[in-house]
């Protein structure tokens, strides 16, 4: 079941962080974590795996231990459209 534009477009606005990468909004772990959490999923997804994704397909900042690595929204959108 493929969903709405709108909707997918609510999921990552509703995931999106406060840091901006190229001038586009991104989605952080934390953010996706949320997410899962307001829908009922939380437990379908392990926080190591969120960060195993974001790590593979993100941007990671170099030099800042405590900064998370982050997707742009339109790789979100991307995501979330393949499932």
């Amino acid at each position: 079941m493929e969903l709405p534009r709108r909707f997918r477009q609510d999921i990552v606005k509703a995931a999106s962080s406060s840091r901006q990468y190229n001038d586009q909004a991104t989605v952080s772990a934390d953010g996706i974590e949320n997410v899962l959490q307001n829908i009922g999923a939380g437990n379908r997804m392990s926080r190591s795996e969120i960060d195993e994704i974001l790590n593979e397909v993100g941007v990671c900042p170099v030099n800042d231990g405590d900064a998370q690595c982050v997707i742009s929204a339109s790789q979100m959108i991307e995501l979330i459209s393949k499932h």
